[in-house]
């Protein structure tokens, strides 16, 4: 009996984080579902409804890798269109929390090596300003990642990276060759409005 019970103890453990673990999969592959529908169907025939779940819910971080790049060029077409309609305060979801110090898998190399650029800090605030979105937001609508990294100081470094597919780095792209006001592009529409602000 005595032998049997950490065997007993290691398999009810082992079950919630199982449980979690299983729903965590089934919520991604709902998504990435929904997000295969969205891409078949014409902007036309797309619902308000569709369109502000695509936007505005789906954490393309999630999505298998093959379905990252059509899923932003499709975002780029509907902004494109002008089929979005911008953030309005009282409707908006509660942020994440920024986030923890990444860990190894989630390195400054493996960003790299994994297709993302790096932006500096004073990027990032141009974008905050310019999308009126928070730093949480940006890690819900777009591909940007935060790695913390210690230095030999015991000084804490944040740096900040975009994949090179995300609309949003083509934008910071653009901020580099001068060009500082965002309005206008295809991200945002012909009407200049920001994405997370209501102007």
């Amino acid at each position: 009996m005595r032998r049997l019970l950490p065997l007993l103890l290691a398999v009810s453990f082992a079950l919630p984080l199982r449980s979690a673990a299983a729903a965590s999969e089934g919520d991604n592959a709902s998504q990435a579902a929904f997000v295969q529908q969205v891409l078949r169907t014409p902007l036309e025939r797309l619902s308000q409804e569709q369109i502000n779940r695509f936007l505005y819910r789906v954490a393309p971080r999630n999505l298998p890798a093959q379905a990252q790049q059509a899923y932003f060029q499709k975002r780029d077409s509907i902004m494109a269109a002008g089929l979005h309609r911008s953030f309005q305060m009282d409707e908006e979801p509660e942020p994440r929390k920024p986030s923890k110090p990444a860990a190894k898998e989630n390195s400054a190399k493996a960003l790299l090596a994994a297709g993302y650029k790096e932006i500096d800090s004073a990027e990032l605030a141009w974008l905050n300003k310019q999308t009126k979105c928070s730093t949480a937001q940006l890690e819900e609508h777009s591909t940007l990642k935060i790695v913390v990294e210690m230095g030999r100081d015991k000084k804490k470094t944040l740096r900040y990276f975009l994949h090179s597919t995300d609309p949003f780095f083509a934008a910071v792209a653009n901020y580099r060759t001068g060009r500082k006001d965002i309005r206008g592009t295809r991200l945002f529409g012909t009407k200049g409005r920001s994405y997370c602000g209501n102007k």
